[in-house]
This record gives C-alpha cells, structure tokens and sequence, in this order.
C-alpha cells in the first residue's frame, strides 16, 4: 500500500513538473527579440583585441601604446577634450580626495556613463580642464 502512494504522489509530481517544459511560441520569441535588441544597441565599431603581457612585463610605455579609447590611441596623462566630441564631465562635479591631491569623476560619452576617472587636484579651480591620471 505504501508503494502504491508513493507511486502515485511521484506521478502527481511529475505531471506538475512537466506543465513548465510546454514549448510556448511567444516565449521563445521574446527570447529572440531580446536578444536582437541588445545585439543591436551595441556599438558596432567596438573591437577588442586581447594583448599578450610583454616579455619584460607591463610598463608606461607599453600601456599607453595599447590603450585606445572611441578608436583614438590615449597615453595617460591626457585631458577629456583629448578624447574628442561626445566626452564631458558629469554636471554634478568633482569629488576631492584632499588626502591624495586626486579628484574623481565620471567621464559621459553622448550623456552616458562611460568612465570613471581621477585627475590632479593640486589646481582646484580648473579641474575640468586637468589631465586625467587614472580610471
């Protein structure tokens, strides 16, 4: 008798189980139009390369020979007008780390977030205008 229901209850919990693999039509199509629509919000002009670490290791130089931005090759240190139209500032300004003598703020590419980066502080009233050591 106990394996009789205990037959039973196994068969009632598989049938619940199986009622969530129906194959539905609109789901899978939400999938599809999802993933199209990230797809194509993507930058198509975006590359990345993956670099093999140098022999001699990482330095200065070789950093800033490897570092592009918007297709543009940067070396650190360089301004936000370096990166050309579309970068600014974010309206709300400049946070200080007095301790360090470095300011942080994002960086907007076309008003979206695109960056966060630090510059010197030593002249506090044109730190717009600094060159960006760091993001």
């Amino acid at each position: 008798m106990k394996l009789k229901r205990l037959l039973v209850m196994s068969m009632a919990a598989l049938s619940i189980l199986m009622v969530g693999c129906q194959n539905d039509k609109n789901s899978s199509d939400k999938a599809s139009t999802s993933s199209q629509s990230v797809s194509e919000s993507i930058d198509i002009n975006t590359y990345h390369e993956t670099i093999p670490v140098p022999e001699e290791g990482w330095t200065a130089e070789t950093l800033n020979k490897t570092i592009y931005i918007n297709g543009k090759n940067v070396s650190f240190p360089f301004t936000i007008q370096d990166l050309g139209e579309g970068f600014e500032w974010h309206p709300e300004g400049f946070v200080l780390y007095e301790t360090k003598n470095i300011a942080g703020n994002l960086i907007l590419y076309n008003g979206q977030e695109f960056a966060t980066a630090f510059v010197d502080a030593t002249n506090k009233d044109k730190l717009a205008e600094s060159k960006i050591k760091s993001t």
